[in-house]
């Protein structure tokens, strides 16, 4: 199926007129229309022929990143593409993107820019590829999903229970490790006790060990059962973890 996406050259465009706080100029309506946009299409294993066929609901993350991983087939390298995801937001889901993330609710905040990198433009980072709200939703589920298991969404349930936990707690070097990801899953399904009270603080604690098992190993080289191996070796300290105050002075 062709594609259209956004040019490099025009996302830089973008990018200054975030800067220049004169983006908002391209809405009418709390729609984005630009003429002058520079478009490129591109062919890909999506084998949907109507895109329309995808309506995203408020307030549903879990079934709107299943939709969006089940209709769109696309590799690594094209969904990490800033374009591509950019012309989703602003044209695509324009209409989700208005009911859900007003582009004039931005002027209300203290980082409005920030506010346009997660929901519109994406960000060239790892980190606001999982805050990007379409772009999160995608790489949430391609990095949890299980062909291996009965349901293969089994472990995205579980990434899904606490809002915005892939963008907000997942290390920004694990987009690239699925098995660091499945493996911090697991964990997590095979202790709930720990995570029913104080979650965010636990999770923190989950992180911050998987980050420093980087500084030391080739993690790209583990499989899931090494990272749940190495967080059991740390239970003990995460159920110590009720406050933000206790994470820092355990870690």
């Amino acid at each position: 199926m062709k594609l259209t996406a956004y040019t490099n050259n025009y996302i830089l465009k973008l990018d200054s007129e975030i800067q220049d706080e004169t983006f908002e100029r391209h809405f009418i309506d709390g729609i984005f229309k630009d003429d002058n946009a520079e478009l490129c299409d591109f062919e890909t294993d999506d084998d949907s022929d109507n895109i329309s066929d995808i309506v995203l609901e408020s307030d549903d993350d879990y079934n709107n990143a299943i939709k969006l991983y089940e209709h769109y087939k696309f590799s690594r390298v094209e969904a990490s593409n800033r374009g591509l995801w950019t012309y989703l937001s602003l044209n695509t889901f324009a209409e989700y993107n208005k009911k859900n993330f007003n582009i004039y609710r931005k002027n209300e905040l203290k980082h409005p820019d920030q506010y346009i990198y997660d929901h519109y433009v994406l960000e060239k980072s790892p980190s606001g590829m999982m805050r990007h709200t379409l772009c999160g939703l995608w790489w949430a589920v391609q990095l949890s999903v299980d062909e291996e298991r009965e349901d293969k969404y089994e472990l995205t349930k579980i990434l899904f229970k606490q809002k915005s936990f892939y963008a907000r707690f997942f290390p920004t070097n694990l987009i690239s490790m699925k098995p660091a990801v499945q493996g911090i899953l697991e964990f997590m399904q095979e202790n709930q006790e720990l995570f029913q009270q104080h979650f965010e603080n636990r999770m923190r604690v989950v992180t911050t060990v998987v980050n420093r098992i980087g500084g030391t190993k080739n993690l790209c080289y583990m499989d899931k059962e090494f990272f749940k191996s190495e967080l059991n070796n740390y239970k003990d300290l995460i159920e110590k973890v009720v406050t933000r105050n206790d994470y820092r002075a355990l870690l």
